[in-house]
């Protein structure tokens, strides 16, 4: 079995694209909310995928690290994906692209923002894995404007930071993406077709080894398009990472081949062995603690 752990409120929208993009893989992959996690006295044999561990608390990915360290001293029938111990922020992972030579968007508190605009900025929120981002600004009054706009929607200020648009240019064309599940990757035609020219080999191992440098299960980075080659835009290591697909979506050119990868990545995770034991979980302080924790 493949379990894929993800928010609470995430829970019902990932049911759905799974079923409706992947039908069959309902019957071998499972989703788990977090909270359902940690009630468990026994964690079953199989792959298990930690989702959304860059917008987890310090404290809740404190209590998560003593279930990782539970798993690893098991040592067997159970294949983690997502290292609690090893997460950082988005944030920082823009930083360490640069220096592997990705050029990246740069994020700010909206006080920094507001104190120093660049030539193009955007507002982004962020919460419990859904997210929505304002057009592109350049003038101080303008993203007062916004902002205003963006809380009276509902949108609550504290989850809302601004972005740098990259090439200070106010169009954001999507470039591309790179999907990653732990060790395999795929890059769209699009970025492929940039980084041929570069050193694709070289920028894709990169970010490869960066992503499981940071402990994250599974990630899509989103890129735009710039004067200056492709810019890692977005982040996503959450349910959002799972593709929808329809009638209509899968004629878009790759399509199909994202959603062949996608299958046969998650049946391979598939690892449990015959015979391997479930891994039984003590009433120590992770139960205690996280039976009421709430949802990312």
């Amino acid at each position: 079995m493949i379990f894929v752990v993800v928010p609470l409120s995430a829970l019902a929208t990932s049911a759905k694209s799974l079923s409706d993009g992947f039908p069959e893989l309902v019957p071998t992959v499972r989703l788990v909310s977090y909270p359902e996690l940690l009630r468990l006295e026994k964690v079953p044999c199989g792959a298990w995928v930690l989702t959304s561990l860059s917008t987890l608390s310090n404290e809740q990915l404190s209590l998560l690290r003593e279930f990782e360290s539970a798993v690893i001293a098991h040592g067997s029938g159970i294949r983690l994906l997502g290292s609690p111990s090893r997460t950082l922020s988005r944030d920082a992972f823009f930083d360490e692209a640069e220096k592997i030579g990705v050029q990246s968007a740069r994020t700010c508190s909206l006080a920094s923002l507001e104190s120093s605009l660049p030539d193009w900025a955007v507002l982004r929120w962020e919460h419990q894995g859904d997210w929505a981002e304002s057009e592109a600004i350049s003038e101080r009054h303008d993203l007062r404007e916004v902002l205003s706009r963006m809380v009276f929607e509902g949108l609550d200020p504290e989850h809302i930071r601004g972005v740098t648009v990259p090439g200070a240019s106010p169009y954001l064309e999507p470039m591309g993406h790179y999907f990653q599940i732990g060790g395999e990757s795929l890059v769209s035609d699009s970025l492929a077709e940039f980084w041929k020219g570069t050193d694709r080999e070289s920028v894709s191992r990169g970010l490869s080894e960066l992503l499981d440098r940071f402990g994250w299960g599974w990630a899509r980075l989103d890129f735009v398009r710039t004067p200056r080659g492709p810019a890692l835009w977005r982040i996503e290591d959450g349910p959002g990472f799972i593709p929808h697909f329809d009638s209509k979506s899968l004629g878009i050119p790759g399509a199909a081949e994202l959603r062949s990868w996608f299958l046969r990545t998650l049946r391979a995770l598939n690892s449990s062995e015959a015979g391997d034991i479930p891994l039984e979980i003590a009433p120590t302080r992770l139960q205690s603690l996280l039976l009421e924790l709430p949802p990312p």
